[in-house]
């Protein structure tokens, strides 16, 4: 029995004697959770509280006031308009992609004055994060309108046809479906196969180096210190940067076995321009895992603590494209577009899902280079500072 207290004691000696293990391996996964949770919760909040533009005809004074003491406080943004034809509507929303139309046919002032079902066309764009929300805000409007009017008057049935519930104006296509799709899929695998190949090769690239005591003799050399790790950077950068062109190439051969069976293939077309984005965002991805990730193997004394210690990043790099499923790229502001990883994430939806601004692009590609350059500034500074690397 003492024998066995005694390899516990030794096992847990291990962690609870260092004050940065106890850090790692305890109190930083739940920080972790805690910080990546809240941000979740608030992005997806804010996603779920965005709302386009609707544009309506001939709508009755209670659908903007409310019923009685029903009050909507939904946030809509209510704009109205004199006239639109159905074709004038699908164009409308084909120019603003997160709005929605709601035509009432027969004018009345009020829908105490209905004496008859009031004819009525909704249009959104479903495959729109911002018109699908829109359009659900819009319709709990008309569904407490329509339980009112059958209240006041039992003769009308329905207050709007029922066929307005089954995407009849619906202006998305069968293209901007499997668009969107692949843009939930394909940013969370590439960011999966970059950062774990980056996170295997980072963290025994000089932490290794430490372990084997190999890192004293390249020290010895006459090799000046920043020439060693900048060439630790892009060796890095260049084995993520063949996971990149290896994930690239992979998605450009499953497209077909993912969707080939539903025909849904047929109706996506992406052009040159938009593979090269894809593999430029990639490529600019690895560049700064590769570099980001040589961070914790400078600080750790061994290969198992930079993995420990590189692990929230990895989790970061899983989480925001799964937090980005219900973002709108339309909605996104430019400045977004500088904070790293998320940029790259909402960059590739937007390529995948036709919707990127070319400034949008531009943007993500300078700042996370930025970043890039200075991470490495970093990793230099570090580099030459002899207690950091050969801390006990």
């Amino acid at each position: 029995m003492n024998n066995i207290w005694y390899v516990v004691k030794k096992e847990l000696d291990k962690i609870f004697k260092f004050p940065k293990m106890i850090l790692i391996t305890i109190l930083l996964p739940g920080l972790m959770v805690f910080c990546i949770y809240t941000l979740m919760g608030s992005v997806i909040n804010e996603g779920l509280e965005t709302t386009g533009n609707v544009y309506v005809v001939n709508a009755p004074i209670e659908f903007f006031n409310g019923v009685g003491d029903i009050k909507f406080e939904d946030g809509l943004n209510l704009l109205q308009k004199e006239s639109l034809t159905d074709e004038e509507a699908k164009e409308l929303l084909e120019n603003n992609k997160g709005c929605v139309v709601l035509i009432f046919h027969d004018k009345v002032d009020s829908i105490y004055e209905l004496d008859k079902p009031n004819k009525i066309s909704l249009y959104r764009n479903s495959a729109n994060t911002i018109s699908a929300t829109t359009y659900s805000l819009v319709y709990v409007r008309l569904v407490i309108l329509d339980n009112t009017i059958k209240v006041f008057n039992e003769d009308i049935i329905n207050y709007f046809p029922e066929d307005i519930s089954l995407g009849g104006g619906d202006i998305a296509t069968e293209a901007d479906f499997s668009k969107m799709l692949i843009s939930m899929m394909f940013p969370l695998f590439i960011m999966i196969g970059i950062f774990a190949g980056a996170l295997n090769i980072g963290a025994d690239a000089i932490a290794g180096d430490k372990e084997r005591g190999t890192l004293a003799k390249l020290l010895m050399t006459p090799m000046n210190r920043n020439n060693i790790i900048i060439g630790k950077v892009i060796s890095t950068s260049i084995i993520a940067s063949c996971t990149a062109i290896s994930m690239f190439v992979g998605i450009i051969t499953s497209i077909d076995k993912i969707f080939g069976s539903s025909g849904m293939l047929d109706a996506i077309s992406y052009n040159f321009v938009d593979y090269i984005q894809i593999l430029a965002l990639a490529l600019v991805l690895a560049l700064f895992a590769g570099s980001f990730l040589l961070v914790p193997s400078v600080l750790a004394k061994n290969t198992k603590e930079a993995s420990l210690m590189a692990l929230p990043l990895y989790l970061v790099a899983i989480i925001v494209p799964v937090v980005g499923m219900n973002l709108s790229v339309d909605a996104t502001p430019l400045y977004t577009y500088m904070i790293p990883i998320y940029n790259i994430s909402m960059a590739l939806k937007g390529v995948l899902t036709s919707t990127l601004a070319m400034d949008q692009f531009i943007v993500t590609i300078v700042s996370t280079l930025a970043c890039v350059v200075l991470v490495t500034l970093v990793l230099i500074r570090l580099f030459k500072n002899e207690r950091l690397l050969f801390a006990k």
